[in-house]
């Protein structure tokens, strides 16, 4: 039972929590649909082109991101005179980007084996950060003040757009890379004009930056996580698509994507909503020790039966859904769903030891993790290609858990006892369903029969919940009481 003063950020929590997960699936519904409908049309190729280009603009905005918007975020005070200098900011960085992309994209191009007019696109693509930074800066209260349902509506709205857009092009103009650049193209756009309507206040140019110097004592070190965060998700993909071509990228980066899905819309939940939550009861350690509990039942919940289904069904499903020229991701993809638990853990500890103004922890672990990946992914490529690769950046994520486990310990100061409920009700979900799908795997794979393969999957999930269920009848905790607790809240 919550005491009466928790009530009033946890139920917030679980307000936005609400939203932000409806976003979060909603987005990757329509965008699954999306990549379902186009993994008809198009090739491996041009999601591995694509990938690229998304690749180098999120070097590029990392590397001269400042990090103001998040120490904004954490601020308690008035954030009101920063934010007009903040967006002129803004502005004038990503101007610079797409005006130095446009005239580097040639060499970039040849770097990665493009092909055509693919470096054109590259060319191009400065044009949707330019875009995305004339979006309304105030928009920072709507995830400030947890009013996520308004982020529902920019988001949703905004995928929707790059749905429609992606799937017109391929269809009636022509079934390339340039579908999809579209289709990104529709989706700033709408996005940028809702973010005006959904908060009224209108920025303007302001070229005071001098309040900004008051943001750098903490965003030196977020800026310095969020650049390590940048290179470690991406090298490896840098890796496929110098050494190998776009098309061995695309099958990768999509494995390394689907395997990610779910357990990334449960961490990015937790993280957004709960860095804000944390912030704002900083000096409660009580209440942010429960808070970080919790979100590991949530983690539970969610992100590991359908981890779990990947590794056990994986290759079934990839054949039912894309067909066969998509089955060259099934390794990766279960490679990735293995180790996207643990990554999944770390990224839960990181907001809050950003709430609590220790952003230095995740930047030093962020440059432990760049000392060891590096290596290990060139030393695993050359060892077993793709597969090699694969495995080599899931041994650096489980380095990195027991790293943070060991600096996170001291700053949260939680009790070992704490995690038995969900430590205990995940193993033994995970075995009831694993040894359930071993006894019944040949029979559903002999019949290999869609609609049979859709109830075998549903079947499993809900085997996944019974067992929590059972196992809550003699612990008290763990995941299936923080279930029971957030459905009364809603």
């Amino acid at each position: 039972t919550l005491e009466n003063e928790d009530i009033g950020v946890y139920a917030r929590s679980i307000q936005s929590g609400k939203w932000f997960l409806l976003n979060v699936i909603g987005q990757k519904a329509i965008n699954f649909f999306t990549f379902f409908v186009l993994a008809r049309l198009l090739d491996p190729r041009d999601y591995g082109v694509i990938g690229i280009v998304l690749l180098i603009l999120g070097f590029m905005d990392q590397v001269t991101n400042p990090s103001f918007g998040q120490a904004l975020m954490r601020e308690k005070r008035s954030i009101e005179h920063y934010l007009d200098p903040y967006w002129t900011f803004e502005i004038i960085r990503y101007t610079v980007i797409a005006i130095a992309l446009f005239f580097s994209a040639g060499a970039i191009g040849n770097f990665f084996h493009f092909q055509g007019t693919e470096s054109t696109l590259l060319r191009w693509s400065g044009s949707l950060l330019l875009i995305a930074a004339f979006g309304n800066v105030r928009q920072l209260y709507l995830q400030k003040n947890l009013q996520f349902e308004k982020l529902f509506i920019r988001d949703i709205v905004g995928q929707v757009a790059f749905a429609i857009a992606a799937v017109c092009f391929a269809l009636f103009v022509q079934p390339t890379v340039w579908a999809l650049f579209v289709g990104y193209l529709g989706s700033y756009v709408i996005s940028v004009i809702l973010t005006h309507f959904l908060y009224p206040s209108r920025p303007a140019f302001s070229f005071r930056f001098a309040p900004l110097r008051d943001l750098v004592s903490y965003s030196k070190w977020v800026y310095g996580q969020n650049l390590l965060d940048v290179v470690l998700a991406q090298f490896d993909k840098l890796i496929v698509g110098r050494l190998l071509n776009p098309t061995s990228l695309g099958l990768y980066s999509k494995g390394k994507d689907l395997a990610s899905m779910t357990t990334s819309i449960m961490s990015s939940m937790i993280a957004k909503v709960g860095f804000a939550a944390i912030a704002k009861v900083q000096d409660q350690m009580d209440k942010v020790r429960r808070g970080f509990l919790k979100s590991i039942d949530v983690l539970l919940l969610g992100g590991l039966p359908v981890t779990l289904l990947l590794l056990l069904e994986g290759g079934m499903i990839v054949s039912l859904l894309l067909g066969s020229k998509w089955l060259g991701l099934v390794i990766p993809l279960k490679i990735f769903a293995f180790g996207n638990l643990f990554l999944a853990f770390v990224r839960i500890v990181n907001p809050v030891l950003a709430a609590l103004g220790r952003p230095d922890v995740n930047f030093k672990t962020n440059v432990i993790q760049t000392i060891i990946s590096v290596p290990s992914m060139v030393i695993g490529y050359r060892l077993a290609g793709i597969q090699g690769l694969a495995s080599a950046v899931v041994f650096t994520w489980i380095f990195l858990l027991v790293y943070v486990i060991i600096r996170a310990r001291p700053v949260l100061n939680i009790a070992v006892r704490a995690f038995v409920p969900a430590v205990v009700s995940g193993s033994l979900a995970c075995l009831g369903v694993f040894l359930v799908d071993i006894a019944g795997r040949p029979f559903i794979h002999a019949l290999a029969m869609p609609w049979v393969t859709v109830v075998w999957i549903g079947g499993l999930i809900a085997l996944y919940f019974i067992c929590l269920f059972a196992v809550s009848r003699r612990f008290s905790g763990g995941p299936w009481e923080t279930l029971v607790s957030i459905w009364r809240t809603l």
